[in-house]
């Protein structure tokens, strides 16, 4: 079976002054048709002084799952997970795209996405039952958004993001049968609009990735 899209994750913040170059990383990584590559902003270095216009509490929950799933010891940015299996600094390219080819393999199921009228059905097919349930999640996404930073660490720089997570939504579960999740994507409260959705069927909490998909809207 050939491989599915290797999914990654960055944990990044508009207060931190060693992310950029992880951001315009996954510029480049959003590109590519065989990657799935996810930006989460995080809230933990508000404080410094820029509080980030993307990030919501949320994200820190999901980086605060992989701290505890992968064993590390504490949250940091710029951080990158890999298909929910290897975590990485992000400091380094080569490593990087190293564990991408790495990780990518033949998904446990099919991932299908359909909209219209703002609506979604989403479809995950048949496959190895897993050995607990896994969770689908939702993430809509934003195509590409640059922030001009007025204040913290990053003050006066212009950071251009990728696929910037809007929400994330804990949508049902997978246990190896087919199913059908339908959603509706409503209006979100605050800043530019999503125009894509992900959908990641992932096991147990901040575990590895069993498949995904990512769509433009």
């Amino acid at each position: 079976p050939a491989a599915g899209p290797v999914v990654a994750e960055l944990f990044t913040s508009q207060g931190c002054s060693s992310c950029p170059p992880a951001d315009a990383l996954f510029v480049e990584l959003a590109r590519r048709s065989d990657v799935i590559a996810l930006t989460f902003n995080v809230d933990y270095w508000d404080y410094i002084g820029w509080r980030d216009v993307f990030a919501r509490p949320d994200y820190g929950k999901r980086a605060a799952a992989y701290v505890k799933a992968l064993k590390l010891q504490s949250p940091y940015t710029p951080q990158i997970v890999i298909h929910g299996r290897k975590d990485l600094g992000g400091q380094s390219q080569a490593d990087v795209m190293a564990a991408i080819k790495a990780h990518a393999a033949p998904p446990a199921t099919q991932v299908g996405i359909a909209h219209q009228n703002g609506q979604l059905a989403i479809s995950i097919g048949p496959g190895t039952k897993p050995a607990a349930a896994a969770t689908v999640w939702l993430f809509r996404t934003l195509s590409l958004a640059t922030v001009e930073i007025k204040a913290g660490e990053n003050r006066g720089r212009s950071i251009t993001y990728a696929n910037v997570v809007r929400s994330m939504e804990n949508i049902g579960t997978w246990s190896g049968q087919p199913v059908t999740l339908n959603q509706t994507l409503q209006a979100l409260s605050d800043g530019p609009a999503p125009d894509g959705v992900a959908v990641l069927v992932q096991a147990g909490e901040g575990g590895p990735i069993l498949a995904g998909r990512h769509i433009k809207l």
